[in-house]
């Protein structure tokens, strides 16, 4: 791994008496806009509940109620004939749910329900019929179904996308030490851009770019890999894999924190433009 650390625009000679650099000393304050290292704010302010009303907006359930109408209208037989309209209160504990199947690890969504007396967790059924559950999970919508901006990939899922984004850098005020890595999420089903990368736990998936804490693994953002589409902003003069490193690092540039990159990203003129 290598380490660059990106400075303030006039070097070590920009930093308070006693210090040498941007990690505070025992007993003095961080310099990151003199905010304290860590959680931000109120525990409103943690990402998974600053976020649900986004994940659960009028709008959204509006979506998903257009969408199983005009899907009844064709299935005659379909499963969807039995819906019953969502409200923003059952968007909550659907969302609640899938936080709670993270933590509870089964094989399939039908094993929650299972009334096996060696595999029951009889909470799920107090909150949902597995049927509703189904129903929900398949109508989930976002967006509407227009064609929107056809240029933007990930159209569907952007607002939740920003959001998330927005909310973990805004929630967390980093620690000194910095690292951007490749990640790639499990995903086997048809996706145009799946990544096959051999060398992960998972070879098949969604490959991100995200820049995390060092010292408390938080994600501070991420960017998802679409290809030519993907979010980054293109330095011509750096090429692809160091315009990430500067698209993920514009929050923390001139802060003093030291960013931890691989083989991949590093050139001689990324570290020039980190060191300006």
């Amino acid at each position: 791994m290598e380490k660059r650390k990106s400075n303030g625009p006039h070097g070590d000679s920009a930093r308070p008496p006693g210090e040498t650099g941007s990690h505070p000393q025992r007993g003095q304050k961080p310099i990151n806009n003199g905010a304290e290292y860590g959680l931000l704010g109120s525990p409103a302010g943690f990402p998974h509940v600053a976020s649900l009303p986004v994940l659960a907006s009028s709008s959204d359930i509006k979506w998903r109620n257009e969408y199983v109408c005009r899907e009844t209208q064709v299935g005659v037989s379909s499963k969807l004939r039995k819906w019953v309209d969502t409200m923003m209160s059952e968007m909550y504990i659907f969302l609640a749910i899938v936080l709670l199947m993270g933590l509870i690890k089964k094989k399939s969504l039908k094993e929650y329900w299972s009334t096996d007396p060696v595999m029951a967790t009889p909470f799920f059924s107090t909150l949902f019929s597995l049927d509703r559950f189904l129903l929900l999970v398949r109508a989930l919508h976002f967006s509407d179904n227009s064609p929107g901006e056809i240029a933007d990939t990930l159209r569907k899922i952007r607002k939740i996308i920003t959001a998330l984004q927005e909310t973990f850098t805004r929630v967390f005020c980093p620690f000194e030490d910095v690292c951007i890595e490749e990640s790639l999420m499990l995903w086997k089903g048809r996706l145009s851009f799946k990544q096959y990368i051999p060398s992960k736990r998972h070879h098949f998936g969604i490959k991100l770019f995200i820049i995390c804490n060092v010292k408390t693994g938080y994600i501070l953002n991420f960017i998802i890999y679409t290809g030519g589409t993907t979010d980054i902003v293109h330095v011509s003069e750096l090429g692809v894999s160091s315009s990430v490193v500067l698209s993920l690092m514009k929050p923390y540039l001139d802060k003093g924190n030291i960013v931890y990159t691989d083989n991949w990203y590093n050139s001689p003129a990324l570290f020039e433009c980190l060191h300006s």
